[in-house]
């Protein structure tokens, strides 16, 4: 799960989006975890089946992308559900599924620092071309994970109340 360093060929995004601090906000960013909040993007869909993100459930997300539209198949691996005195992450990973453009997964996670009290969404793929033509169009593939990175912290920080990221 999630290999650190990845595999060769494999390209990795690492990110984090500061969403605000305190319980209200934490709660909001839990909740939003839950509720696939991460995908409304505007121009992608994810089909859950209407239940919150758990282990071997399949999810597809619809895409589209330079007019052409995609159906991408993935598997939740894990969620965790993690507090110290220190430090508490909510969130899931799921992989891809025979289908998906890309190979690879994906880990979405809010974490909140308790000693200061914020809040933050982070997003962690390790993923590589999975079709013939997302082989030819790496750069093009590049730049789509690189938009849904940006849309996705939007997504959270205005499902969280937040107006825009810090």
């Amino acid at each position: 799960m999630l290999a650190d360093p990845p595999p060769p060929g494999f390209a990795t995004d690492r990110h984090r989006h500061e969403l605000g601090s305190g319980t209200d906000v934490w709660a909001g960013a839990r909740r939003a975890i839950s509720e696939w909040a991460q995908f409304d993007v505007g121009w992608a869909e994810i089909a859950t089946g209407g239940e919150p993100p758990h282990a071997g459930q399949v999810v597809i997300i619809h895409a589209g992308w330079f007019g052409a539209h995609f159906l991408a198949p993935c598997r939740v691996v894990d969620t965790h559900d993690v507090e110290d005195e220190n430090f508490a992450a909510f969130g899931l990973v799921y992989g891809t599924l025979p289908g998906h453009v890309a190979v690879g997964e994906e880990r979405f996670e809010v974490t909140l620092d308790k000693a200061t009290g914020v809040v933050a969404y982070e997003l962690y793929a390790m993923a590589a071309p999975g079709r013939w033509f997302t082989r030819l169009g790496r750069p093009l593939l590049d730049r789509q994970r690189a938009r849904f990175r940006h849309d996705s912290g939007r997504a959270l920080a205005r499902s969280v109340g937040e107006s825009d990221l810090r």
